[in-house]
């Protein structure tokens, strides 16, 4: 990398503006933690009810060595991830026959649109007397929130597609199924890339709630089971 920036200036700009940009986004992060420090130091918060950076780094470190956090993790992770197929893949099954068919649409859409508008989290009890306080509770909160995002990417992304690829994929006979996967479904990838991450953060969130309302492990307890016994 020296070699080339001593033969290309640009090169030379190139690495200075990349490093004047990295230190300019690193400042704030790096303000708050010094005033979250001196904060600690200076009393301007119970040290009882907030710990230092250091604190917190140090026994991040001791739950690290002994594998407590990362069983937390793994157990969290697990259940994002089956949520997130869950709810994803009736999106993706769901949004596409609504995009594809005007009976799909007639028959799903208005229910779908009546319901989203819905915030996830009222769907906490009616969740908890249908699947408990186990496992299947967590999973379906995080299917359900994710569902309406990607239901609606799916198929923003489905009638987006350039109507001359379907024109020309029914002149070769192409079946519906291969209308589906080799032009409708690659086209809206990217429309339901985006839906996938947004669900990917709300998941998280849900997650978290879920864990904290019903759970005995995974980071949400973890965090909730830290504030009630100030550590």
């Amino acid at each position: 990398i020296v070699d080339q920036m001593k033969d290309s200036p640009v090169a030379v700009q190139r690495f200075l503006v990349g490093g004047g940009r990295l230190i300019v986004s690193m400042t704030l992060p790096v303000l708050l933690l010094i005033l979250w420090e001196l904060g600690s130091r200076w009393n301007w918060f119970p040290r009882s009810l907030i710990a230092t950076p250091f604190e917190v780094l140090e026994e991040a470190c001791n739950m690290l060595k002994d594998g407590t956090l990362f069983g937390h993790i793994l157990v969290s992770v697990r259940r994002l991830t089956i949520g997130f197929v869950v709810g994803a893949a009736l999106a993706v099954t769901i949004g596409t026959v609504v995009g594809l068919s005007r009976w799909g649409e007639l028959l799903f859409a208005p229910t779908v649109g009546l319901l989203a508008p819905v915030p996830v989290s009222a769907w906490i009890p009616l969740v908890i007397i249908l699947c408990g306080i186990g496992e299947g509770t967590k999973v379906a909160l995080i299917a359900i929130g994710i569902f309406f995002i990607m239901f609606f990417s799916t198929v923003q992304g489905i009638r987006s597609t350039d109507p001359r690829l379907i024109e020309v994929a029914r002149v070769y006979g192409k079946t519906s199924i291969q209308l589906v996967t080799k032009i409708l479904l690659p086209s809206a990838i990217g429309s339901m890339l985006q839906g996938a991450r947004a669900g990917l953060g709300l998941g998280w969130v849900l997650l978290i709630v879920a864990e904290v309302i019903a759970s005995s492990e995974g980071l949400g307890w973890l965090m909730w089971d830290a504030r009630t016994f100030g550590r």
